[in-house]
């Protein structure tokens, strides 16, 4: 057993200097950041903690499809920023509370370890206790947040957002600036998961450009700015999968993806309506089912087939979309 433990030792030291001096070609690759915030989800980042408060987890679960679309031509650097209510953690006398704080850390510097040896572009990860500052983000460099802690707010610019809404500064300041903020809701919940599943939640390209799925449907759908239609990229997906956009006025209903799924079981298929209902909602719960469906609506998104507001039109092409993402779906609906 010893002897094995050594050969084990060697290897990943081995690796982790390999590691951590970027290879034979990092020093001419460009760096790009990751920034996260909220990973300790007020103490919940724990091994004893199981439910879905626990992001961290999530986080870890994820970690390799969302570090893995970073192309090859950069080294990343990963900072995690999270005050885990350091506030609170000043009283000394409260040993059950020390100890929770100290779990926290050390479940989140676990996930930094693993970072140090998954992937040979990774240079640098490390968990800072603190809330993250705009001083703290290197804003000219490509980079990307993945704002778990919500400590930005969206602004009806796209590409925009609010630091000091959330979480107000000291001095009362609310700054407007233009980051990379991802963030598709809350990651405990199945859709947001699906979303930082996709490959297509963000992109880059040439010349450093980062577009998150925010704000491409803010750039791509400007009605999402008129009202209440998008505060998390998962409302406008919660909307078209499963609620339909409501009829406003004279302007009628869209029903949801879902409903069109139930119908075409009925009509087409000879479901009574309790069976078609139960069929389709079934197949929503499979994660690659739901993240089929969510991949055809970005791309249709990105290929600018989506109207740029619901009005009577824009309603009249939202339904041909739906009846086309349903015809392209339709064996995948019955598939295992």
């Amino acid at each position: 057993y010893f002897e094995k433990y050594i050969l084990y030792k060697k290897k990943y030291l081995r690796l982790k200097s390999k590691i951590q001096s970027g290879g034979v070609n990092a020093k001419d690759r460009s760096n790009f950041y990751i920034y996260t915030t909220g990973l300790g989800n007020w103490l919940n980042a724990r091994d004893s903690e199981m439910s879905t408060q626990n992001i961290a987890r999530v986080y870890d679960e994820l970690k390799g499809n969302l570090i893995g679309q970073i192309p090859p031509g950069y080294n990343i650097i990963i900072k995690h920023y999270d005050p885990l209510i350091t506030e609170i953690n000043l009283d000394q006398n409260n040993s059950d509370l020390f100890k929770i704080v100290n779990e926290n850390i050390s479940f989140i510097e676990r996930i930094v370890q693993d970072e140090l040896v998954m992937n040979p572009q990774i240079i640098s990860s490390e968990f800072i206790v603190k809330k993250i500052e705009l001083d703290d983000i290197n804003r000219d460099e490509p980079h990307l947040i993945f704002d778990f802690g919500h400590v930005f707010s969206y602004t009806n610019v796209p590409g925009v957002v609010e630091y000091g809404r959330m979480y107000p500064e000291p001095d009362g300041v609310i700054h407007n600036i233009e980051l990379n903020v991802l963030r598709t809701g809350f990651i405990g919940d199945l859709l947001p998961k699906i979303l930082l599943k996709s490959a297509l939640v963000f992109t880059i390209y040439e010349g450093n450009r980062v577009m998150t799925i925010n704000r491409l449907l803010r750039e791509k759908l400007p009605f999402l700015l008129e009202g209440d239609y998008l505060r998390e990229p998962t409302d406008i997906f919660n909307k078209l999968l499963f609620e339909g956009i409501p009829s406003f006025g004279d302007l009628p209903r869209v029903n949801s993806i879902k409903y069109n799924f139930e119908n075409k079981l009925k009509d087409v298929y000879g479901y009574d309506l309790p069976s078609a209902v139960s069929f389709v909602e079934n197949k929503f719960k499979n994660e690659a089912f739901t993240r089929g469906i969510v991949n055809k609506v970005i791309r249709l998104v990105q290929n600018d087939r989506f109207p740029r507001n619901i009005d009577a039109e824009g309603r009249q092409v939202l339904r041909a979309l739906i009846n086309e993402i349903i015809e392209d779906s339709i064996e995948l609906l019955f598939s295992e």
